[in-house]
């Protein structure tokens, strides 16, 4: 590596840091999240921008809150008997109540206050817990139900614990009685919700019933560029997925037959699959800057007097990945990164990194295959494309010439330089072409890497998780911090390098001296496993251009 080159890394170093203090920096201290391993029970960006707002929609004076309550003492026993169900489903509460069910997988605080979810909990990383859930305002929590068309309020139900996995709410709404019974399925991210309505007297619901999916927090891992999505799965074209960011002045209801609709950040996803197919994904805008409320809205429901209506609801609430949606047999995984065009392409590379991991126990090793696996399969490709440039590197003198003698005449210059390719049986797209056609497998790779959930917490050599940047040190400066993560700095040289190797046009030089600095800013702040592939695939690159530079020059065809 000559002068040239080495002030030049030198150089890009330096502005990749400045940029980080400059630019980046104040960017993630406004849209900080709180850390996973510090403050596990912290409150995620979308709870403090809407917390504020809990004071003035809660105007009434909050009601006491008593402890988890059984049947038993509820209600007192009449004449030595215990008082049944039916009895105890509907004596009248007064005030809030709250319920706790608990299994390996999740803690749920459920209110008797609408029925609904308060607080959810998820322990997939213990001993830290990451509070997916929050109590927001009690007319918007999921596992809300009530009557599309108008507002869902809150009203009061009772609540009976009917074991410690299963709760039953109950209440008489004058025309017509709910009934929802809510199961924690054991050692899974699963609840079952039944529900059922019965009328009194004649009663239509002309735009049928609404399941609030409420709002999510955002997950627990430092990502500025994370961001809540909306998802629903209709049963059209053997099966369709429409997803949006949740963003108030863009709300695009999804109409159709309904398979399941899906709140979901980066990781995680709220998941909601009725027994029959609903109407339609209806977003509303709430009071919250930003945000709307999730829906899943019915057909429209007409019941006879003493008639009952019933409805079920499987609700997963828990990490995206293969192992814990694919068993659901309802389509859930299309919620992770496998719609589009490239989504077989993507199933593909998890399913690998997923077999090679179960062999190796490592998914930086299973990383490392799954590079050196792709560099073998593209490498005719790639070998073509080596030759091409080398092929090119032996014309520029002649360029050069043409190049000076025509000078003054550009559309003459071009004329010669192409007869010149044609004469030399050089053809000049001969190495771009081969990379282009890699282009969606690299694509697939960024975006399985960066966002699956199997990566979060897995180390390798020096990268506490392959999920996150590979910071090992922290410069204080200015009153702010500088994360040096060293495996985007060693991917910088690793380009300059090959960029120097492949290009020996000087002006084609200079300005392809800028792309290994350009891409260090953008894989700076990337997960550590995306980079990882980057850098080692770099490193056979440099091995085979290596190879084809040692070899004797063949004439390509046109």
């Amino acid at each position: 590596m000559d002068k040239r080159v080495f002030t030049a890394f030198i150089l890009s170093i330096a502005i990749a840091l400045l940029y980080q203090v400059f630019v980046m920096r104040p960017y993630y201290e406004k849209h900080k999240l709180q850390t996973f391993k510090t403050q596990p029970q912290a409150e995620s960006t979308a709870q403090t921008e809407t917390k504020a707002i809990q004071d003035t929609v809660r105007t009434e004076e909050p009601a006491q809150k008593s402890p988890s309550i059984t049947a038993e003492s509820q209600v007192p026993a009449v004449d030595g008997k215990e008082p049944s169900m039916e009895e105890l489903k509907w004596n009248p509460v007064d005030g809030e109540e709250e319920f706790v069910l608990e299994n390996q997988k999740i803690s749920v605080v459920f209110s008797n206050s609408g029925a609904c979810i308060k607080e959810l909990t998820l322990k997939d990383r213990a001993p830290q817990k990451y509070a997916f859930i929050s109590p927001i305002d009690p007319d918007i929590q999921p596992m809300l139900i009530g009557f599309a068309g108008k507002k869902i309020e809150s009203g009061i139900f009772t609540a009976r614990k009917l074991s410690d996995s299963q709760i039953l709410f109950a209440r008489d709404a004058g025309m017509f009685t709910e009934e929802k019974i809510v199961t924690l399925k054991p050692g899974k991210f699963e609840i079952d919700v039944q529900y059922s309505v019965t009328a009194k007297e004649k009663t239509f619901f002309e735009n049928g019933i609404e399941f609030s999916l409420g709002l999510i927090n955002k997950s627990p891992f430092e990502d500025k560029r994370e961001y809540i999505e909306s998802a629903v799965f209709l049963d059209v074209e053997k099966g369709k997925l429409f997803s949006q960011r949740i963003d108030a002045k863009k709300i695009k209801n999804i109409e159709g037959e309904t398979v399941w609709g899906a709140l979901k950040n980066k990781y995680y996803a709220f998941i909601v699959k009725p027994s029959s197919k609903f109407a339609m994904l209806n977003l509303k805008p709430y009071i919250g800057k930003g945000n709307v409320i999730a829906y899943l809205q019915s057909k429209p429901i007409s019941i006879e007097p003493g008639e009952k209506y019933s409805v079920n609801f499987t609700v997963y609430t828990g990490p995206q990945t293969l192992s814990n949606l694919v068993p659901y047999k309802s389509d859930f995984e299309k919620a992770m990164y496998f719609s589009g065009i490239l989504g077989p392409v993507n199933l593909i590379l998890i399913k690998s990194l997923n077999g090679l991991y179960a062999v190796f126990k490592n998914y930086g090793l299973a990383i490392i295959i799954i590079t050196i696996l792709i560099k073998i399969l593209f490498y005719p490709l790639t070998h073509k494309s080596f030759k091409s440039m080398k092929q090119m590197q032996a014309l520029q003198p002649k360029i050069a010439v043409l190049r000076d003698q025509y000078k003054d005449n550009q559309q003459k210059l071009q004329q010669e330089m192409m007869a010149l390719y044609k004469r030399e049986k050089v053809n000049p797209m001969g190495g771009c072409l081969p990379m282009l056609i890699q282009l969606p497998i690299f694509f697939s790779l960024y975006r399985v890497l960066s966002s699956a959930y199997e990566l979060v917490g897995a180390n390798f050599l020096w990268m506490d998780s392959l999920s996150q940047p590979d910071k090992i040190y922290t410069i204080f400066w200015g009153g702010t911090s500088i994360p040096i993560n060293i495996l985007p700095l060693i991917m910088g040289v690793t380009m300059f390098w090959q960029q120097k190797m492949s290009t020996a046009d000087p002006q084609q030089q200079k300005m392809m001296m800028f792309m290994p600095v350009i891409f260090t800013f953008m894989l700076y702040n990337l997960p550590s496993g995306l980079v990882l592939y980057w850098t080692l695939s770099n490193v056979l690159s440099i091995i085979q251009q290596q190879y084809v530079n040692k070899t004797k020059p063949e004439p390509a065809t046109a």
